[in-house]
Formats: C-alpha cells, sequence, structure tokens
C-alpha cells in the first residue's frame, strides 16, 4: 500500500472516510423529499449499475467520484492500489480481493434491507494469508459510537519501506508481496489447457 501512496498516504483515511459516507447508513428528512446514503445507492445500483461482475471495484467507486477532487495525484495512486485488489486473496474461498468486494456489495444492495457498509484497513505482514487478503464479514458493529449492523470490508496495507512502526516479525519472516490470489474463471481454464498442451 505504500509503495503506492507514498508521500500521499497521509490521505489513506480521508479516502476510507469517503467511502465510509458514500456507503454510510441512511438519512432521511421529515417530509421524505430526499434520502442519502446505502438507501441512494442502492436505487441507483438498481437503476445504473455501477457495480457488476467484469468490472473492478475501483472503477465503480471512481464513477461514484469517492476519490474527491482537490488531489488528483493522491486520487489516481489510490484507485492504483484498488486496483491491485485482484491480485490479493479474500476471505471468500478461491475468490480474489476485487471480485470478493464486488460480489458481497452486489449481493448487499439487492437485498430488501441493505446494510450501509463500512471500509476498513488491516496490516498485510507476517505469513498468515489472511493478513494479505481482503475480509469481508457481515453483519457486523465495527463501530462502537453506533448500534446498527454493517457489511464490514477490510482492505490490506502495508506501510511505507514495508514493516510497521510497531514492530512485529523480523524481515525474513515478514514477505514484502502477499501469496498469489486465486485464478479467475477464465485464467483457470487457459492454465489447465496450457498444461495439457505441454504435456
Amino acid at each position: 500500500m505504500g509503495g503506492f501512496m507514498k508521500s500521499d498516504d497521509i490521505f489513506v483515511d480521508t479516502f476510507l472516510n469517503m467511502l465510509n459516507l458514500r456507503f454510510g447508513p441512511s438519512m432521511q428528512d421529515e417530509e421524505k423529499e430526499w434520502f442519502t446514503g446505502i438507501a441512494e445507492l442502492a436505487a441507483l445500483q438498481k437503476e445504473f449499475e455501477i457495480f457488476r461482475e467484469g468490472r473492478s471495484f475501483a472503477r465503480s467507486v471512481a464513477l461514484l467520484s469517492t476519490g474527491g477532487f482537490y488531489n488528483p495525484r493522491a486520487k489516481a495512486r489510490w484507485y492504483a492500489y484498488l486496483e491491485t485488489l485482484r491480485t490479493m486473496r479474500s476471505s471468500e474461498p478461491e475468490t480474489d480481493g476485487d471480485t470478493a468486494i464486488v460480489r458481497a456489495l452486489l449481493a448487499n444492495l439487492a437485498a430488501a434491507s441493505p446494510l450501509p457498509v463500512h471500509f476498513t484497513s488491516h496490516l498485510a505482514e507476517g505469513r498468515d494469508a489472511a493478513r494479505w487478503s481482503v475480509l469481508i464479514a457481515a453483519p457486523q458493529r465495527p463501530l462502537h459510537y453506533m448500534a446498527g449492523d454493517y457489511l464490514t470490508i477490510s482492505l490490506p496495507m502495508r506501510p511505507r519501506g514495508g514493516r510497521s512502526g510497531g514492530g512485529g516479525a523480523p524481515p525474513s519472516a515478514a514477505p514484502d508481496t502477499p501469496p498469489p490470489a486465486p485464478k479467475r474463471g477464465g485464467e483457470a481454464r487457459k492454465a489447465t489447457k496450457k498444461k495439457k498442451k505441454d504435456k
């Protein structure tokens, strides 16, 4: 993560907050003339199919302008990081991080009562594959100051220079790259055909 954001890593929290506001709990005025958050997003999804399989999570959230306008360089680096989620594992069996997020959002937005989504991060470090994976869980209550349930999506991140400032495993036990993500359907079929051809 740090390798993508570089000196713009101070904006990571801002980008996560922008996602959390866009996917947050719905607010509505007394006259019900407007609504926001996940309810509005579910309505937009139904009309425009912002999220769909085959389109990356990065491209979909770019349509929602969740990268802001004030720092084009930081925004470009953030989206570049999100595009790498397809190379990472996820908590969903045999599913890469990008596909897992898109599928989770599709199912949630299609539900009768979609949950707000909370985006957070965790440290990608050490030999535990889960630390390098996109973690998805629902229902959860990640915010101690709010009582509602959420769909929680945690992104693996790593500070600039590799190891975290808080110590952790020695460099020899802390790989700098994540374990490979599961191959997507088309990629898996190509790999199988190549093996047969080589024989």
